[in-house]
């Protein structure tokens, strides 16, 4: 009975210095029950595949042979599911200090696209519409002082918000993706960084006078997981750690003075 190792038991087979709780689960893909271990079906997602595979690096668990998923297996697993707020602060770390290297081209492989699809299908993948007039996109559940577009030309990096330059319809929050590809690395990363900011200003530091840096943090989380989609929700994703490293803690403290002074 072939059987398969994943998830953190797994990277630290292959990475000795990672840390992981004692009580870490065992996560193991198998055709039937392995005692002591965590049960991830051949019908759950596309475990089928992991089962299908050729894999040379294995270990004894409980007196069976269970072969080790690679490195690569292990960060398009990651990948694949990053995107749930459900222990992200844990994954995205996991996945930029470990994973990323591994997961080249991930949009491209076959087992990620499949294994994205099914997990979206099992788990949902909630997110506000963005072909919506801007003020609508933004009308929730939180109370906001201050207009949205406001605030954006307010933490603007440049003349005008790199979002701007993005839309096609001014009047709508849907943004074009081919006008994403003409930006620069740089650009984009600061459009997540500029939009990020926006949204810690209004959600969390005008309402609730929050802590700047873990307010920008968590507006970040939200992009990464159920407030944006699609291309650029990958882009905050993977370029994560460059957006936190860009932390605009100067124009943040500028913006609120200029707007308790209104």
């Amino acid at each position: 009975m072939k059987a398969v190792l994943i998830g953190s038991r797994a990277l630290k087979f292959w990475i000795p210095d990672f840390k992981i709780s004692e009580n870490a689960d065992w996560d193991i893909v198998s055709f039937e029950q392995i005692d002591g271990a965590e049960w991830h079906r051949p019908d759950q997602l596309n475990n089928s595949e992991i089962l299908e595979m050729d894999f040379i690096e294995s270990i004894d668990f409980n007196g069976q042979e269970v072969f080790v998923a690679p490195l690569r297996i292990l960060a398009l697993i990651k990948r694949s599911h990053i995107y749930r707020n459900i222990g992200f602060d844990k994954h995205i770390t996991h996945y930029h200090k470990h994973l990323k290297p591994y997961a080249d081209g991930y949009q491209l492989d076959g087992f990620y696209v499949r294994r994205l699809a099914l997990t979206k299908a099992e788990y949902g993948d909630k997110f506000p519409s963005l072909m919506q007039p801007v003020d609508e996109f933004f009308d929730d559940y939180v109370e906001k002082k201050y207009d949205h577009d406001m605030l954006h030309r307010m933490v603007a990096f440049y003349d005008v918000p790199i979002y701007t330059k993005i839309q096609k319809n001014p009047d709508l929050a849907w943004c074009d993706h081919d006008l994403w590809l003409n930006l620069s690395d740089e650009e984009k990363t600061k459009c997540v960084a500029e939009e990020a900011t926006v949204i810690a200003i209004e959600r969390f530091i005008i309402p609730f006078n929050a802590y700047h840096k873990i307010s920008y943090i968590k507006a970040l989380n939200k992009i990464c997981t159920n407030l944006t989609s699609g291309w650029f929700r990958d882009w905050a994703i993977d370029h994560y750690p460059e957006v936190i490293d860009i932390f605009p803690a100067d124009r943040i403290k500028s913006v609120i003075n200029q707007l308790e002074r209104k």
